[in-house]
């Protein structure tokens, strides 16, 4: 995988710390509708898919507070954890795609799912070089530092 020079039109640091914001303001949004749902009575089997979702929203908030500290302090073992969620993400969203495309054919291909496929593909696509801006800043940093653990801060 070629390594990227920079985000867009900023360092890699700078993408990776707005990326990780941005992933921590919807890892919040993400935990505060879910303890809304909770609180609605007669969930049924919601309920627990509900207290899943809300675990994981949970880890990754945890590993985007990780993410922005490795990058703020050039700590890349902070930053794996992110990374490694970021690739378990894109990997179980490729079974999720041919589910979707098979629900198209079985109901008639309606076209609003020729639009939920472009915007899953596109969704996909920029998670991805999302995951490739934050992945070379982290093999930047881990260089720099020369045995991976970072600067002591």
């Amino acid at each position: 995988m070629k390594r990227l020079d920079k985000c867009c039109c900023c360092s890699l640091r700078t993408g990776t710390l707005v990326l990780a914001g941005i992933s921590l303001v919807f890892s919040v949004a993400v935990l505060a509708s879910l303890t809304g749902l909770l609180q609605v009575n007669n969930l049924g089997l919601v309920y627990p898919l509900a207290i899943v979702f809300m675990v994981g929203a949970g880890f990754e908030l945890a590993c985007d507070v990780a993410l922005i500290a490795g990058a703020l302090y050039d700590k890349p073992s902070l930053m794996l954890p992110y990374i490694v969620l970021g690739v378990i993400e894109l990997v179980l969203l490729v079974p999720l795609f041919f589910w979707f495309i098979a629900v198209a054919i079985q109901t008639g291909f309606h076209p609003v799912f020729g639009g939920g496929i472009v915007g899953f593909l596109l969704g996909w696509a920029l998670g991805a070089y999302f995951l490739h801006v934050i992945v070379s800043h982290y093999l930047n940093v881990k260089d720099k530092s020369g045995n991976g653990t970072g600067n002591q801060v």
